[in-house]
């Protein structure tokens, strides 16, 4: 059911990317950085909600506590693709590590999202992400269109002044055309 789950391209950005390629690297990778944080949060919020409406309150634990979002630091060294992960925190190391994040020791989160031989799923991380898939794509392409807006026009006005200061300093000296 999660084969393929979050991997979506955006597609009809020409405009953007043309705009994108005046940036350097660096620019790029800032302005797409923040616009996917704000897509992220999108996410992490309606999984936060699913995951709270399955919390059993007579527990210390919280689910909806331990999730978090993480830079993919890894791929986007490796391949050059920026991207944030979206999880639980815990239930891969022993209890004693577990015990020190927000939300407790919540191990049994993969239970509840893939189920086990006897009960099945509930499904809360792939819902939320089904829910909210295209909310967070429009609030990327408008957060990355007006970021990429915003930083031209710093470039724009960085060349300007730039092309102005030595205007003034070629003024100064004499030197001429």
């Amino acid at each position: 059911m999660a084969d393929g789950l979050g991997k979506t391209q955006l597609i009809g950005a020409q405009e953007l990317q043309a705009t994108m390629r005046e940036f350097t690297a660096e620019m790029q990778n800032k302005v797409t950085r923040s616009s996917l944080r704000k897509a992220a949060k999108v996410l992490s919020a309606q999984i936060e909600t699913n995951l709270a409406a399955l919390d059993d309150p007579t527990t210390t634990e919280r689910i909806f506590a331990n999730v978090n979002i993480r830079w993919g630091s890894k791929r986007f060294r490796s391949q050059g693709f920026p991207n944030f992960r979206i999880g639980i925190l815990g239930g891969a190391v022993s209890r004693e590590a577990n015990e020190t994040n927000p939300g407790g020791d919540t191990f049994y989160w993969r239970f509840l999202e893939f189920g086990t031989e006897k009960v099945g799923g509930k499904y809360p991380i792939t819902n939320a992400v089904e829910a909210t898939e295209a909310q967070a794509l429009a609030l990327f392409r408008e957060d990355l269109r007006k970021s990429t807006q915003a930083a031209a026009k710093r470039i724009a006005k960085n060349r300007a002044s730039r092309s102005g200061a030595q205007q003034t300093r070629r003024d100064l000296f004499g030197l001429g055309d």
